[in-house]
Parts: structure tokens; sequence; C-alpha cells
């Protein structure tokens, strides 16, 4: 790649080669782009998944770190250092990062449904703790009837009850989690 300042030329050149099962190049890529000082968090949060596919779990905190904070509003770098924290076996600094990233100031509805996801994803891994975490992601996901979502659009959360989770199609997901998009302001 010859021009690592063409920055979503790095992203999908590296996506392509990831997806290649060449991570080895893909991390040369990456490195060239990151060195320049006004490199973006997309490309420290790219680094990061790749050192951490590459095995190299200090490194990948690092990288994504350092997305995070050229990025605060981005959910790569949070959910890149969620996962680098699971697979170090360090729950405690998972959860940590989740409960940064839910203070962001500038966090929409977007974001927060995937901190909400990557908590569901822990309470699956331990499950003891299944009903404490399931708040959280709850907590998350308390949007009041028509507060109106960065592209325009009323949100609202659609409440379980009895006879719906009868109805729900095989492959949406449980009654609780579902979100409503009511429809433009």
């Amino acid at each position: 790649l010859g021009d690592p300042d063409d920055e979503s030329l790095v992203l999908e050149v590296s996506r392509r080669l990831l997806q290649a099962r060449q991570p080895e190049k893909a991390l040369e890529v990456l490195k060239s782009a990151a060195a320049r000082p006004d490199a973006s968090g997309a490309v420290f949060a790219r680094l990061g998944l790749v050192y951490s596919r590459l095995g190299k779990n200090d490194e990948a905190a690092a990288a994504n770190l350092a997305a995070i904070k050229k990025s605060p509003g981005a959910l790569a770098g949070y959910r890149n250092l969620f996962f680098n924290f699971l697979e170090d076996k360090k729950p405690d600094e998972a959860l940590k990062t989740l409960a940064e990233a839910a203070k962001q100031p500038s966090a929409n509805a977007q974001f927060l449904i995937g901190i909400s996801d990557l908590y569901e994803n822990y309470a699956l891994q331990y499950p003891t703790q299944r009903e404490t975490i399931r708040a959280k992601s709850l907590v998350l996901l308390q949007v009041e009837e028509g507060v109106v979502g960065e592209d325009g659009e009323v949100v609202g959360l659609v409440e379980p009850c009895g006879d719906l989770e009868a109805h729900r199609p095989a492959n949406a997901p449980p009654i609780g989690r579902w979100i409503l998009w009511v429809g433009r302001q």
C-alpha cells in the first residue's frame, strides 16, 4: 500500500487482508497508517483487532486505548478492549471498559445498543452474574417514548408482555430486547 494517508483505503485494504487470513500484512499496513500523528481512532481500533488476532494482547490493548482516546464516541475501541480483557481472563476490567463507554456524553442510541449487547455477551460468559449484568444492559436502553434519535427517528422500547413471546419469529431477539423505531419526527 503506497498511501498510508488515505485512511479509508487503509481500512479497506486491512479488512480485505484479514478476510484473506493475512493478518501480518494487515498489521504492516495499519502500523504505517497509525504512525501518522493525525491517525484516527478507527485506524487504532483496527490495529487493536489485528494485534488481538495475532495473539499480541498487550499491543492490542494499547492500540484500543489509543482508539478510545482519539475517538471516545466510537464503539470499536471499547468493543475490542472489552474482548481483550475477556480473553485475558480479566472480567472486572472488561466491565469497567463498558461502564466507561456508557458514560460518554455524546453516546447515541446505536452506541448504547452496542454497549448493551456487550453486556449481554458478558452475561452469557458469566451466567452467575446474569441478572446484575442484564440490569446494567437494560438501564442503557431506558429511552423515553418520543426521544429523537440521531437520524431523526422517534425511539421507544417495546415492553415484554405475555402473548408477544409466543408470536416472536424464531430468528428474532427476545421480546425484552426489541427496540421500536416508531418513525420520522
